[in-house]
């Protein structure tokens, strides 16, 4: 079960420099955003769920000027910029707020890898959504950053395209598209590696011990033994999933 109020407090330290280094969520964004465009059908009620600092917002909220638009997240801080943006803030736990009926899209970029009962939530989205609405998100699959549960046993657990695709049909949902990929990143050291984490929110890696310059440096060691380039970078995998569905 992941504690919702530790993820809270993490992004919040995270406001100011999210964006500026997540490139990650930049990526995961715009081919969802390309993904949404090619299914052109008419939306008036549009929810979007972990909107953050509002990446796809913004693109789905100009290319839907007219849609009433609702914006979810955990971070309070993001409430202005929603409203300044055109959209109905809905701050809270989506697993728990009440959330809009009768949608014509429900969209989501890089978030629900942090729902615990996942399964459960896609059937929540389903009612929420119109006969015909549509759900689009993307998440990360299971061998995203695959090598730190490895050397460190910590980590979200991620689900494999099928488990997924598994869970929406489930639901009740009709899969229109789906799409994987699998990328790297690259770290001069544990320390830095860690100071992304740090800036874009992402603090599940830790296992909640204090992180020593010892057991950083015993970290780095092992790490590098098994997950390195042949200039020592260290190696960590990006797994990127994206989904398209319809009610």
């Amino acid at each position: 079960m992941y504690d919702k109020e530790k993820i809270k407090t993490a992004f919040q330290r995270a406001v100011g420099t999210y964006e500026q280094h997540d490139s990650m969520q930049k990526y995961a964004v715009d081919v969802l955003s390309e993904m949404i465009k090619k299914d052109v059908f008419s939306a008036g009620k549009i929810l979007e769920i972990g909107a953050g600092s509002g990446s796809l917002t913004k693109i789905i909220k100009s290319q839907y000027a007219d849609a009433q638009y609702f914006a979810n997240d955990l971070v309070d801080d993001f409430s202005e910029m929603y409203s300044k943006i055109g959209c109905t803030p809905m701050m809270g736990d989506a697993t728990c707020i009440d959330l809009p009926n009768e949608c014509d899209m429900i969209l989501s970029a890089n978030c629900l890898q942090w729902i615990n009962d996942l399964e459960a939530f896609f059937a929540r989205l389903y009612q929420c959504l119109k006969s015909g609405g549509r759900l689009f998100f993307s998440t990360f699959g299971e061998h995203h950053f695959e090598e730190l549960k490895k050397i460190n046993g910590v980590g979200l657990n991620y689900f494999s395209c099928a488990q997924i695709q598994d869970m929406l049909v489930e639901a009740g949902f009709k899969i229109k598209e789906q799409k994987e990929e699998k990328d790297a990143m690259f770290f001069a050291s544990a320390g830095e590696m860690f100071r992304y984490f740090s800036l874009t929110g992402v603090h599940s890696v830790g296992g909640g011990k204090m992180w020593t310059p010892r057991r950083l440096a015993s970290f780095e060691k092992t790490y590098k033994e098994h997950f390195s380039t042949a200039d020592d970078r260290l190696i960590l995998s990006a797994h990127y999933v994206w989904f398209s569905a319809e009610k």
